[in-house]
């Protein structure tokens, strides 16, 4: 049985080119099966699937899993890729691919959305040199870092710091993210992980 993450669009197309821009991080084979259900002001439908008129490519994304972190190369960012004119033309073909191994399902739970924002009670150094931010409480979610640095510095960072006592209860759980600067400023949030 394959499972979908399912997401329910409504917009207002614009007059001209428009774009369905949809990041793939999961797999080894990575694909894309998805519907996009168009309704005019007159009430016909218009329905564009996906098939091999698509492009791909990959990007900044190296490796992004749930619990073993992020690496992100900034260098490899592809400025306007979601917008209409960009030009696709050195990207990969697609391809179909066999999807009769099963029927597909919506996820069993609700999606994870993003409920407010939090911003950090302290920021300090540990005795072992480490930047320390603290939240003040327990929480889960998204971190949200405004990145700065010389083309290939790598920033890592953690749920958990190793050599400050505050968080020595958490070292048995940690998530790394490792990112690579292209030398300019730039906001960066990791893709499919969340820290806890």
């Amino acid at each position: 049985m394959w499972h979908s993450a399912s997401c329910f669009l409504v917009f207002f197309l614009k007059r001209q080119a428009n774009v369905i821009p949809l990041p793939l991080v999961y797999g080894d084979t990575l694909g894309l099966l998805a519907v996009l259900v168009v309704k005019h002001k007159d009430g016909k439908k218009q329905t564009v699937i996906t098939d091999t008129t698509w492009r791909a490519n990959t990007g900044p994304i190296i490796t992004s899993e749930i619990y073993n972190g992020e690496k992100f190369d900034a260098s490899l960012r592809q400025e306007g890729w979601t917008s209409p004119g960009f030009n696709d033309s050195i990207w990969l073909a697609t391809k179909l691919t066999n999807s009769s191994r099963g029927k597909l399902s919506p996820p069993d739970g609700s999606p994870i959305t993003r409920h407010e924002e939090i911003k950090p009670k302290v920021i300090f150094t540990s005795k072992s040199g480490k930047t320390v931010i603290d939240f003040g409480q327990n929480l889960v979610g998204w971190l949200r870092l405004n990145v700065t640095g010389p083309a290939g510095t790598n920033i890592r960072y953690a749920n958990h710091s190793p050599g400050c006592s505050r968080f020595e209860q958490f070292k048995s759980y940690h998530i790394l993210v490792c990112h690579l600067c292209f030398g300019s400023s730039a906001d960066y949030q990791a893709v499919s992980l969340i820290f806890s």
